[in-house]
């Protein structure tokens, strides 16, 4: 049998819900907090394909989202309320927990709800005492109620609400409203479901997904507001006061901004002898991790020296701590508290120096490496005995591709029994494992949005047509250009350097990532995948996606909303320009007129033989399917700098290159 700290026992029969769905962090959902203006759901239940990804453009609320999931585990009074996309609404976040606490149940709820601002007018008093009822002297008044929640059960089966509620003054301080409201006992059982079987994958399901909605929390504060506050509020040995702590210790974020070093650039006034000493000093003060960690009994030291070892090999690096002590962590204590106290014996700051393999000389850590240092910071995170949710920022700044890929796989294995989440800017940690296990953020009309790839392929197959490195490729951009094959990128690549891109355009060309389809029967379902997350998109295809040419016949394919009045007695060129007008406004598609890329290549009889020349294929009196080809294989061969400079002037000037270079703004 299988036991858990409620005392519940599962069968074998049933250990695999609890191996799947049982990790610390198993979801969160959100409304209106920073930038997301709608409800989100995030499911962290899942196992098997390694840490959560959070990826997408700066300021899109990846960090926002973190923040978020820490405020929920704690009750502490924050510096700031969490900015709202809208104050006249309620915001609510929630997040559901799996814990294996003694005297606890196994699900916990935790949540904050804010409510709309409340803006209060007052009458200003008179200079006599009297009070100024004239509406210009009328003052107003901010004030903005919050709360923070925990629902829970202890091990005895009974079950309990808790609210405490806060204040944000106009002035944006926060203070203690001293109120604790407690809601029945049959509300919180309804919440946790206490009463189902927990040997059925029902029970294991993440309650806050269906629950916490609109009503629930409107129902929520009515029950709060109607409710006597409890005796004794604010004690400090309420249970769950402690529930709080214990969860607290569980998890740890790490923050992106982590430099130490003193100075950033070589101008820096701090860079001399005379500074030396204090800049070493310096960088081991701001190495908050390694001086809390290092020689700390609740990180597991031989774990820890095995993944520094497997990221950074066949180098070992060797970090000692001046003065060596081990720092005994009482769990009762935070470890702010234990250092202080440490310190204060030693009455001198911490120092840490670096050795390379089984060399005798150390060096101060300041001329550590930035990716060996992050590589030291993450192999203490992962060690930890205590941290089951883990947030990571960045972790892979400074370091070599092959460390990175070391560092994923300590994930994948750490991620089977913790909660771990991983914010990058690095296509590196996406791989067909863990590209389901991925979130994207972007932002939609100035809100911020995110959706699950998973979700968002189970709607839409691309990724049966596409490959890793190009799915991986549209989700790392912000502009998306496809075309067929590889020759059309090539040719693509060289218009948009040496032609198009000028001063004031530079930004957005460059911002274009130009991927191969691989053919063209895909453009649909590539075109939906793109709007799903808001990326803008284009295509540049042959002719014959759209339009057919076959003895002297015109033949309008794959568009069947595409019709011209009396269309057997225009011209090819009138139904080119309507239809090609058509395609750039509804499916943002461009094609060549000539045909396909070669046709257009050689379509300027005058310059063939430079275009030959350029791309080292024989030249032909003729247009022939082998002199195509052979420009084909010479394209997909790819270009050096200086056969892509004399390609692109060569073709500058054809025909339908002003109509490229229109279709491309368009697309803004």
């Amino acid at each position: 049998m299988f036991a858990l700290r409620d005392g519940c026992q599962l069968s074998l029969r049933t250990r695999h819900f609890a191996r799947i769905y049982l990790k610390m962090l198993r979801g969160m959902v959100l409304k209106n907090f920073v930038k997301f203006k709608e409800r989100y759901f995030f499911d962290f239940s899942k196992i098997g394909n390694g840490p959560y990804i959070f990826v997408g453009a700066s300021s899109t609320g990846k960090t926002a989202a973190l923040e978020i999931i820490r405020r929920c585990m704690d009750d502490k009074l924050n510096s700031s309320l969490t900015n709202r996309c809208s104050q006249d609404n309620i915001a609510y976040a929630f997040c559901e927990f799996y814990i294996d606490f003694p005297a606890y149940g196994s699900r916990v709820i935790t949540g904050i709800i804010v409510e709309k601002t409340d803006i209060k007018r007052k009458e200003e008093v008179g200079a006599v005492g009297g009070v100024n009822k004239d509406s210009k002297n009328m003052t107003t008044e901010k004030e903005t109620k919050f709360h923070k929640i925990i629902i829970y059960s202890t091990e005895d089966r009974q079950a309990h609400f808790l609210s405490k509620r806060y204040l944000e003054k106009d002035d944006g301080s926060i203070v203690d409203d001293n109120m604790v409201v407690k809601l029945s006992q049959c509300f919180s059982e309804e919440i946790l479901e206490n009463k189902k079987k927990q040997q059925t994958k029902e029970f294991y399901e993440i309650r806050i997904k269906k629950l916490v909605v609109d009503s629930f929390v409107i129902d929520v504060l009515r029950k709060i507001e109607s409710t006597e506050p409890v005796t004794g509020k604010g004690s400090s040995n309420n249970p769950d006061c402690e529930l709080w702590e214990e969860m607290q210790k569980r998890f740890v974020g790490v923050l992106s901004m982590r430099g130490i070093g003193a100075f950033q650039w070589t101008r820096s006034n701090l860079i001399g002898n005379e500074n030396k000493s204090k800049n070493y000093e310096t960088a081991c003060n701001q190495a908050e991790i390694l001086t809390s960690l290092m020689g700390c009994n609740i990180v597991d030291k031989a774990k820890e020296t095995q993944i520094l070892n497997d990221l950074t090999n066949p180098t070992r690096f060797h970090f000692r701590r001046d003065p060596e002590y081990v720092v005994q962590h009482d769990s009762r204590e935070s470890m702010s508290e234990v250092l202080s106290a440490e310190l204060g014996k030693e009455k001198q700051s911490v120092k840490i120096y670096v050795r390379q393999n089984e060399d005798d000389h150390e060096f101060p850590l300041l001329k550590t490496s930035v990716g060996v240092l992050e590589a030291k910071q993450f192999s203490l995170i992962m060690a930890h005995k205590s941290f089951q949710t883990i947030c990571l920022e960045e972790p892979d700044r400074g370091m070599h591709p092959q460390m990175i890929e070391r560092m994923k796989e300590v994930l994948y294995q750490e991620s089977k029994n913790k909660t771990v989440i991983v914010v990058t800017h690095n296509p590196y940690f996406l791989d067909a494992r863990s590209i389901e296990n991925t979130f994207i953020f972007f932002k939609e009309k100035s809100c911020a949005c995110v959706k699950n790839i998973e979700g968002l392929l189970k709607s839409n197959p691309v990724r049966k047509f596409i490959e890793i490195e190009d799915l991986k490729r549209i989700l790392f951009s912000s502009h998306a250009l496809f075309v067929e094959g590889k020759s059309d990128k090539f040719v693509l690549q060289t218009l948009i350097r040496h032609v198009f891109i000028t001063p004031d355009n530079k930004p957005k060309f460059l911002s274009y990532e130009i991927i191969p389809m691989g053919g063209k029967t895909i453009k649909e379902k590539i075109a939906n995948f793109c709007k799903s997350i808001n990326i803008k998109y284009g295509f540049i295809l042959d002719r014959d996606a759209y339009m057919k040419t076959e003895n002297r016949a015109i033949q309008i394919v794959d568009y069947p909303s595409f019709r011209l009045r009396n269309d057997r007695f225009h011209s090819f060129h009138t139904i080119f320009f309507y239809l090609s007008q058509k395609l750039q406004k509804e499916k943002k598609t461009f094609i060549w007129k000539d045909g396909n890329l070669e046709d257009f290549l050689l379509s300027n009889h005058g310059k063939r033989s430079d275009l030959t020349h350029v791309l080292e294929v024989e030249d032909s009196t003729e247009i022939t399917d082998q002199l195509k080809e052979d420009i084909k294989c010479s394209l997909n061969d790819g270009l050096s700098v200086e056969q892509s400079e004399k390609l692109a002037e060569i073709i500058k000037e054809f025909k339908g290159i002003e109509r490229l270079w229109k279709f491309l703004k368009s697309l803004g």
